[in-house]
Parts: structure tokens; sequence; C-alpha cells
């Protein structure tokens, strides 16, 4: 990896990263196997739903790679600044990945928007490093924004409508 121009500590951290991964990740699943027993489930099951988790473990590693800024001083070209921005946008990616692969927000998510978020969490995550890059990620932040607005409301709506329709249940007189 070093040899194709990746920073030394961005090829080391993803392969630290993708071993460590390795540990959960079926068919090897180590942990898997020894949580197995003290779940009474099948440890492949485990495994699966360890990897669905776990998916930050294997998106991390790529932004390593492709964002060494956020390694705190390993980009030469990265200034302090260029540091916090980068690990701030990778945080609200990998939050909003993590809700898109979890399929719930308050409630369960359609597909779409599942999908929608998804997108969104690649276009944050994915290093631009030019003015128009940082537009980009606002712009990106800011619709993943109006997602969680949108079913906040949603929920905040029906929760709402249940309190009324229970007050009026037992609303005597």
């Amino acid at each position: 990896m070093i040899d194709l121009g990746v920073t030394p500590m961005a090829a080391h951290m993803f392969v630290l990263f993708f071993a460590t991964v390795s540990n959960f990740t079926p068919p090897i699943a180590l942990a898997c196997f020894a949580a197995a027993p003290i779940a009474r489930d099948n440890p492949h099951k485990i495994g699966f739903a360890a990897t669905k988790l776990g998916i930050m473990g294997y998106v991390l590693p790529f932004i390593f790679v492709y964002n060494s800024a956020i390694l705190l001083g390993t980009s030469p070209e990265a200034g302090m600044m260029d540091v916090v921005i980068s690990i701030l946008y990778v945080i609200i990616g990998i939050n909003i990945l993590s809700v898109a692969v979890a399929a719930y927000l308050f409630k369960d998510l359609s597909w779409m928007k599942r999908a929608i978020l998804t997108i969104l969490s690649a276009v944050i995550m994915v290093s631009i490093n030019s003015e128009a890059g940082w537009l980009i990620n606002t712009v990106a932040c800011i619709l993943a924004l109006a997602v969680f607005m949108q079913e906040w409301l949603a929920k905040r709506k029906v929760s709402d409508r249940d309190t009324e329709s229970q007050k009026q249940a037992y609303d005597i007189g």
C-alpha cells in the first residue's frame, strides 16, 4: 500500500483495523464463537448481527487511506483546521451510516430513506480537497439533518396523537 502512495500510518492503521474486525466477521469471528454459548444462539447469526452493527470498522480504514488528515498530523498538506473539520465530517458521516444500516431513527426507516442516508454518509466521508468539497459536505450534512428532522417531527406528531387519545380515553367527565 505504501508503494501505491498511501501514507505509512494510514497503511498500518488499515491493516490494524481489518485485523481487529476479523474478530467479529464471519467466517472467523472468534469473538462471536465465544459469545454464542453465553447468548445461547448460533455463532453465525451473532456474527452477521455484529457485522451489521460494526459497519464503522469496515468503513474507517478506507477513510484513513483516502483522508489521512484524520490521523492527526500524518498528512503534511493538512493544517489544523483541515484535521478538525475532517474529523467532524467523519464522525457525522459514520453516525448517519449507522442509522442507515440499523434502519431505525425514532421508528423504522423506509428503504428509500436508508438509501438516501447511505449516499449522504458516503458523500460526507469522502475527502474532496477543494473549496467545493467543503460546500458539498455541508450540503450533504444539511440534507441528512432534513431527513432526521422529518423523522423526528413525524414521530412527535404520532406521539402527540397518542397522548391526546389517551387523555380522551381516561376523560370521564
